[in-house]
């Protein structure tokens, strides 16, 4: 029996499974500092287009290495710029539609959304600096 198995018969099915399906049903609506907002085909539009913060959006995939090793800065900026903007990344894999509608045909792609429109596209890997200096310039 795996380490998830004993949890799961330790702390009991009830609180073990209501984890997970707040995980599943509401994916980036945790309250957790530093974790980016998981983008969905169901909340783009409220978290991204009805916004009166800027958005960052990453554009990524589990397969690209570039995106990966821009995960810790994208967390990094999600923490820093909480209440001031929002962080939020989104699987172009599980959601092509979303990257067609905006031309992404290159990862990582950044867009930074004002008032629900793109505003910037970065594409590639940044500094940090570079990628904080932007969406400051947003505010």
């Amino acid at each position: 029996m795996n380490r998830t198995a004993r949890s799961i018969v330790r702390f009991g099915k009830t609180v073990f499974l209501a984890g997970v399906l707040t995980t599943l049903v509401m994916p980036g609506c945790s309250s957790e500092a530093g974790k980016a907002v998981t983008l969905t085909t169901r909340n783009f539009e409220e978290i991204v287009l009805s916004s009166k913060q800027p958005v960052l959006v990453d554009f990524w995939a589990d397969w690209c290495g570039p995106c990966r090793s821009m995960d810790p800065v994208i967390k990094d900026l999600a923490s820093e710029f909480e209440g001031r903007a929002v962080v939020a990344k989104l699987n172009v894999d599980d959601y092509k539609e979303i990257a067609e509608r905006y031309g992404i045909d290159v990862l990582p792609t950044y867009l930074v959304f004002k008032a629900g429109e793109p505003r910037h596209r970065v594409m590639g890997v940044k500094p940090k600096q570079y990628m904080r200096d932007l969406l400051g310039a947003m505010q």
